[in-house]
């Protein structure tokens, strides 16, 4: 919630499906907000849920690399 209420967009993978509860409370903030019903450590999660961040929210930064809109 810090994050939101400092004006940062959020792309939030989590293996427990958001029922559009906490979406609500983050967007009241004024910031957009995206959840990704995902098991991180299943194989392959990391480099898909990056792929999602990079086309739901455009360029910008990640591990030294550059994400561009898919």
């Amino acid at each position: 919630m810090a994050l939101a209420k400092a004006g940062a967009n959020l792309f939030i993978p989590s293996v427990v499906k958001d029922n559009g509860e906490t979406k609500e409370i983050i967007e009241k903030q004024g910031v957009e907000v995206e959840f990704m019903q995902v098991d991180i450590t299943a194989k392959g999660a990391p480099q898909r849920i990056i792929a999602a961040c990079c086309e739901r929210f455009g360029t910008g930064r990640y591990s030294g690399q550059q994400c561009r809109n898919l």
